[in-house]
């Protein structure tokens, strides 16, 4: 079985194993998409080496920090999980809305940007999993007030439409990108107001101290900024195309 330290929290172990999947996948994700751009000449030869050396020693160290449970302080001021939810944000907002980032979209087609939002269904069905088994509040998941997974399934349908060309709205894609930067503040704040911490206004059975956990911290401190810096590349993608 999984669970939190100190078996506060049990649920089964393949929840684990299968967020652990998805950072990697996301982490090989972005080293794919710097080395396609690297090829075409829109970022640096080095780009790829840089983006594998510091996603991957930010997921080591703070995984390491997780797993020895220093994040599993709630009580700490300020709050532990700023240094691992700040530092990542600042880094994928800084790139995202950089001069380098007109030339990473430059190297990446529209379609593949769309379809890495797809990787929202399979997150959505781990945070279900983990409510199922007790280790995760309801408003974290699409029973609640997550609405998440509806971005991951029409991520898909709009990275096929617009692959084939029998579909390409500007409008409705910018809508649809800042929906899902809107559900996204939904869920974080979701995620921060039912932690066990003196700001907590989300009281259920359950509080979110699964997050402050290996391999759950990961959420906070890597999948949810790659799922920002994946809108903002979008809506630079559609500004340059538009200019």
């Amino acid at each position: 079985m999984g669970g939190n330290l100190g078996g506060i929290v049990s649920y089964p172990a393949y929840l684990d194993v299968a967020f652990v999947v998805l950072a990697l996948a996301l982490f090989t994700a972005a080293v794919s998409a710097a080395k396609r751009a690297a090829r075409v000449g829109a970022v640096p030869a080095r780009a790829p080496k840089w983006v594998a050396a510091g996603a991957g020693f930010w997921l080591i160290v703070t995984g390491i920090l997780a797993q020895g449970g220093f994040f599993r302080d709630f009580d700490a001021v300020p709050p532990r999980m700023l240094l691992a939810v700040a530092p990542a944000f600042a880094a994928m907002l800084a790139l995202g809305f950089s001069g380098f980032a007109p030339r990473i979209v430059r190297g990446l087609p529209h379609h593949a940007i769309l379809f890495a939002q797809s990787f929202r269904v399979v997150m959505e069905w781990i945070l279900w999993d983990l409510y199922r088994h007790g280790a995760m509040p309801r408003a974290m998941t699409f029973e609640g007030r997550n609405f998440d997974i509806l971005i991951g399934l029409s991520a898909f349908a709009l990275a096929v439409l617009w692959r084939r060309g029998v579909w390409r709205s500007h409008i409705v894609l910018r809508l649809w990108n800042w929906a899902g930067v809107a559900i996204l503040m939904l869920t974080v704040s979701q995620g921060l107001l039912s932690a066990p911490t003196r700001f907590r206004m989300i009281f259920e059975p359950v509080s979110n101290t699964v997050i402050g956990d290996f391999p759950f911290l990961w959420l906070p401190a890597f999948v949810v900024p790659f799922a920002f810096l994946l809108h903002i590349l979008s809506l630079r993608k559609l500004k340059a195309s538009t200019t």
